[in-house]
């Protein structure tokens, strides 16, 4: 099976995006009616403008998406839920991961979802739920258990005890490579060339311009409506707790010794000038209406423990990191949300447990991690109003120029294979969806 390695579209200010309502963003009545976007999005068709929803649908259709490799210590687990669903939380299967370089692991991997890889994989155990896409090689010094197709570009040496390889469909690996494993269990086999497209969308081109909206924000923003000035959060002391009302707000940075706690009882866009630098807990608590989308022109550090978000809706918070300073997290932290940042390394202090989805340069953890992927995040664009700017274009070059959907010959419409969807969604009934294990 072939698929789209599918570039992220540009993101620029190009259209403009103040806070008036006169450069087309409608202003704040429109913005929290849930139509108008907080930034405006531009692709290789010229000035298009986009809700930050299409934004995340696309940027955040991995539960873990690197745009270079991985080295795990520890165990790695990636599963999946939906919180748009009735009912109580239920991590299930599904969960999928990317990355454009190598994956070394010191112990088990497992993803629910689908699993696809650049280069080589080396490590003692690896589980895969859907299907497995590696560029180079495979080596296990105990299993590899892939539960449906495999595509093994490279060498294939499972050295573990029978059967030290299990793949349930069909094994893709080119006719000059070898497999060496002991007993494999294999529905069946093809030998040919396999070629893996970059899954992480990491070209320069291809990344968001977080620096330019929170530049935009500075001046037009409607923090006169809560009376906030920008400067309150710069090396605060004492516990702080702000109220925010739907609007998109700014503040010159986050840094102080004192708690901090934010209440987000509406939509709100939250624009960050400078680092967030923290020594005590920082608690962001969603309402029944609350969402945020975070943006931040610097780095994050947290000395002291997480409570971020909303676990049981994590689709409902985002954040977008500019620049190449990375994001420290301490120890005990919780994560309710998905977290974009290209540029940036994440450096989770022990274990590390998040709701949502996480997109970085770099992940470098130092104990355990568990990624629950809200499916729900890939829904995000089905608020965003042609008033706002929502609706996708009619021409198209790839298909997160659609919103996620297909683009066949320029035009958005219905898919009929899965090369028609950006990875590691697949074409059902004509629609590109979420296929979980």
């Amino acid at each position: 099976m072939t698929f789209a390695g599918c570039n992220q579209p540009q993101v620029g200010n190009q259209n403009g995006d103040g806070g008036d309502g006169g450069s087309g963003d409608g202003g704040n009545s429109e913005y929290c009616s849930g139509k108008g976007p907080p930034i405006r999005v531009g692709d290789s068709n010229g000035a298009v403008g986009r809700c930050s929803g299409q934004v995340a649908a696309a940027a955040f259709r991995y539960g873990l998406c690197i745009c270079q490799g991985l080295s795990a210590p520890s165990t790695v687990t990636v599963d999946a839920f939906d919180s748009s669903r009735p009912g109580p939380l239920t991590l299930g299967s599904g969960g999928s991961v990317g990355m454009n370089q190598n994956l070394n692991g010191s112990a088990r991997i497992s993803v629910g979802g689908n699993l696809i890889v650049g280069g080589s994989a080396v490590l003692p155990n690896l589980v895969v739920g859907v299907d497995t896409h590696l560029g180079s090689g495979l080596n296990t010094t105990q299993s590899a258990d892939f539960r449906r197709d495999a595509q093994i570009g490279g060498d294939i040496v499972c050295n573990g005890s029978s059967p030290s390889l299990k793949v349930a469909r069909t094994l893709t690996y080119p006719s000059t490579r070898t497999l060496t494993a002991n007993n494999p269990m294999i529905g069946s086999t093809v030998r040919a060339a396999v070629a893996v497209p970059t899954p992480c969308d990491c070209a320069p081109n291809a990344i968001f311009n977080v620096a330019a909206y929170v530049q935009e924000r500075q001046s037009s923003n409607d923090n006169a409506m809560i009376g906030l000035d920008a400067a309150r959060l710069t090396n605060f002391s004492g516990d702080q707790t702000i109220d925010f009302g739907c609007g998109r707000y700014y503040i010159d940075r986050i840094g102080g010794a004192g708690k901090l706690t934010m209440n987000v009882n509406g939509r709100t866009a939250l624009f960050v000038g400078g680092d967030i630098n923290l020594q005590n807990a920082w608690t962001v608590n969603l309402g029944p209406s609350g969402e945020l989308d975070l943006f931040v022109n610097g780095g994050l550090t947290s000395s002291g423990p997480l409570n971020f978000g909303n676990k049981d809706a994590p689709a409902r918070v985002r954040v977008y990191m500019g620049g190449s300073r990375n994001i420290n997290l301490s120890a005990g932290s919780v994560f309710g949300g998905n977290i974009y940042a290209p540029e940036s390394a994440l450096v989770p202090s022990g274990s590390f447990e998040i709701f949502g989805a996480v997109f970085v340069r770099d992940f470098n953890p130092s104990g355990p991690v568990l990624i629950h992927h809200d499916i729900a995040i890939l829904n995000a664009d089905d608020d965003c109003a042609p008033s706002g700017g929502g609706s996708p274009p009619q021409s198209c070059s790839t298909c997160n120029d659609c919103g996620g959907q297909a683009c066949k010959g320029g035009s958005c419409g219905t898919c009929s294979a899965p090369a028609d969807c950006c990875a590691p969604l697949f074409c059902r009934d004509g629609k590109c969806v979420y296929e979980a294990g």
